[in-house]
């Protein structure tokens, strides 16, 4: 439980730094926000470590940490990226902030760094930065339902009930710091 809960971590951690390259505004407003879900994260992952004998004892490298990353999937992350951009600032064109935020939330089934970066780039032309730390914020939930519908299939009911439980307090953490901020 502790890995899955630190690739949060990086999530967050990923959507301050892509958020910077298209508006350093909108990464400054959110990194209040993600840092408050960092240091939860890191609570709760210190706090299972502290708990728990580790479960690889042997020392073997996890076979994950040592795949090299694939074309294929640098190609589909490419295009989603392409496709939220499109997405997004139609959405804002049509509907407003209103538009931006529903792409930002649907975006975020996809890909929450590639929903952040597409509200990013919105600002200040389109969106205010506020509508766009709003957009990072659904993005980052709707990928975290999906993270826990993943989960339910893949480890069934059970975990990921588990894994919503760990999940609850960072999400709530980065939702009052955003409201907040907004």
């Amino acid at each position: 439980m502790p890995g899955l809960l630190a690739v949060n971590i990086a999530t967050l951690v990923q959507m301050v730094a892509v958020t910077a390259v298209a508006s350093p505004a909108v990464a400054l407003r959110f990194l209040p926000a993600a840092a408050a879900g960092i240091l939860v994260l890191l609570a709760e992952i210190g706090w299972l470590v502290w708990r728990q004998r580790p479960e690889n004892e042997d020392g073997d490298t996890d076979p994950l940490l040592t795949r090299p990353m694939s074309l294929k999937s640098a190609l589909v992350l490419a295009a989603v990226l392409v496709i939220l951009l499109v997405t997004t600032r139609a959405a804002a064109d049509w509907l407003g902030g209103g538009g931006a935020l529903a792409a930002a939330a649907a975006g975020g089934l996809a890909d929450a760094h590639a929903s952040a970066v597409a509200a990013a780039s919105l600002v200040p032309q389109a969106i205010t930065v506020g509508t766009a730390v709003l957009a990072c914020a659904l993005a980052l939930a709707t990928n975290t339902v999906v993270k826990l519908s993943l989960a339910g299939g893949l480890g069934g009911g059970r975990f990921a009930l588990r894994l919503a439980a760990w999940l609850a307090a960072p999400v709530v953490a980065v939702a009052v710091a955003v409201f907040f901020l907004v």
